[in-house]
């Protein structure tokens, strides 16, 4: 008999094989003497969103962390912006060489509820549910240190990814006394989607600072890893330097860096203006190198091993692993 399980998981590794192909194409790391850039969409990509028609730098968007994964172990590109913990755990498995330069976001996860549900402190989710995504991803590992760290007992239940956690805290805006319409009162939440709810579906909201309510100060999200085989080191340090000008501009300029990057990605032209420079004080975007700053890392591998050893083996990368 034929096996249609087998058949449709090839066939998906095929599509995934042909998207990967396309994205990163043949070469390794130089396209036309460009310095190749690989990021996450969201808020790494409005990071760098001004420097997308630079002549020098070619940047490619990707959804989710597959790609961002193919791309290190591949070494298609010559920066790569992932999740701090992807970079680590690439490296300890021996499959990735990729050196941690600096990172350009940092905590990005709050807990949201409508008005109607009382959110001043985290005191207030005490026996109550919370609708999150990405069981044992590191915006639950913050909500769960969050709630541990102030003896909170609280319901989770989980979605996939943010994107299926907001059709059911949107539920039906159109009908909002449809009893079929029953959100939940809490979610597990992230910028931009979080001004996107109060401005595009005009939602009066309470918001909770996870970072603040976990006792950390500085939650790594999204680093720098560079490719230390790359034919144009000398390049990438000039382009480091262009994104932390950038980092400094849209914090100093919200209004006027939305403007700037609005037409310049479909995925800026569907998040609007307003919604870019309005999310930007909430998205904690800042460059930090690693120069007297390797203990806030260190720290952070830490706390990801108390709360889950599985996600870097229990282990910590080593000083190979920062450039």
């Amino acid at each position: 008999m034929i096996n249609m399980g087998n058949i449709v998981k090839k066939i998906t590794l095929l599509m995934f094989i042909m998207i990967a192909l396309t994205l990163f194409g043949c070469n390794s790391t130089k396209s036309e003497n460009k310095i190749k850039v690989l990021v996450p969409s969201g808020i790494p990509f409005v990071a760098v969103g001004d420097l997308i028609d630079q002549k020098d730098i070619v940047i490619d968007s990707v959804i989710g962390p597959d790609l961002l994964i193919t791309g290190m172990i591949s070494k298609s590109h010559d920066i790569i912006i992932a999740p701090l913990n992807v970079g680590a755990k690439l490296y300890l498995n021996e499959s990735s060489n990729y050196k941690l330069d600096s990172t350009i976001t940092f905590g990005n996860t709050y807990i949201v509820s409508r008005k109607s549900n009382t959110l001043n402190t985290i005191e207030d989710l005490n026996d109550k549910n919370i609708l999150a995504y990405g069981k044992n991803s590191i915006p639950d590992i913050l909500l769960k240190k969050a709630l541990d760290s102030n003896e909170i007992k609280a319901e989770i239940s989980y979605q996939g990814g943010i994107d299926q956690v907001i059709p059911f805290f949107i539920c039906n805006p159109k009908y909002p006394d449809d009893v079929s319409c029953n959100p939940p009162d809490y979610i597990l939440c992230a910028e931009p989607l979080i001004t996107k709810l109060e401005l595009e579906y005009n939602m009066d909201l309470n918001i909770l600072d996870l970072q603040a309510e976990s006792g950390s100060k500085l939650i790594p999200q999204a680093a720098i890893f560079i490719n230390p085989e790359s034919e144009n080191l000398k390049e990438i340090n000039i382009i480091l330097n262009l994104i932390k000008a950038n980092v400094e501009y849209l914090n100093n300029n919200p209004k006027e860096y939305a403007n700037k990057i609005v037409n310049k990605h479909s995925y800026f032209k569907n998040l609007g203006v307003k919604i870019i420079e309005s999310s930007i004080p909430r998205s904690n975007i800042n460059y930090l190198n690693l120069s007297d700053n390797i203990e806030i890392y260190e720290n952070f591998f830490e706390m990801l091993n108390n709360y889950n050893p599985n996600l870097l083996g229990g282990k910590i990368p080593d000083s190979e692993f920062y450039r």
